[in-house]
Formats: C-alpha cells, structure tokens, sequence
C-alpha cells in the first residue's frame, strides 16, 4: 500500500462511526495499529465475504477478489507491523 493511501485511510477511520471502532476501548481504538486495522478493513468492506457471496456471479466474485489480493499484497508491511507493534505491548 502506498504511504499517501494508508494516511488518507488512518485518518478517516480515525474521524469515523465504524462499529469495529467503537467496540474498542478508549484509548485503545485510536493508537495506530488499531487505526491501520481500521483503515484496511474500511477499504475492503465492498470486497464481499461470508453469506453475501452466494448472491454474486462468478465473474464479479473474481474480480472482486482480485482487488481485495492485490489491496492486501499492497497493505501487508503496514499490517504485520500493527500485528508485531500489539504484540509486543501486550506481551
């Protein structure tokens, strides 16, 4: 993932009502790591997973999944560095 990208995405799960946020915590829901968490699952939320495939064609399903692969293969450092940064304060 791009720098500018993931910034632009910490900020608005930062500034948003999502209901993973605010299951969180305060001050937990707004460190970093959480944010990057945030921010990826913001950005794939459209990218269909669970029940909800059933009702999609195969060629949708496709390209869809190619856009989630391909957003994750880009965020992958940013996320294993959340993982190992919450790791390693509830260590």
């Amino acid at each position: 993932m791009r720098g500018e990208q993931l910034a632009d995405a910490k900020r608005r799960a930062a500034t948003s009502d999502g209901e993973t946020r605010w299951r969180l915590p305060e001050p937990e829901s707004a460190t970093p790591d959480v944010l990057t968490f945030l921010a990826v699952d913001s950005e794939i939320d459209d990218m269909l997973m669970g029940a909800a495939r059933r009702r999609w064609a195969p060629a949708a399903l496709a390209e869809k999944g190619g856009e989630r692969a391909e957003y994750l293969d880009h965020a992958r450092a940013a996320i294993e560095d959340a993982c190992r940064s919450i790791a390693a304060r509830f260590a």
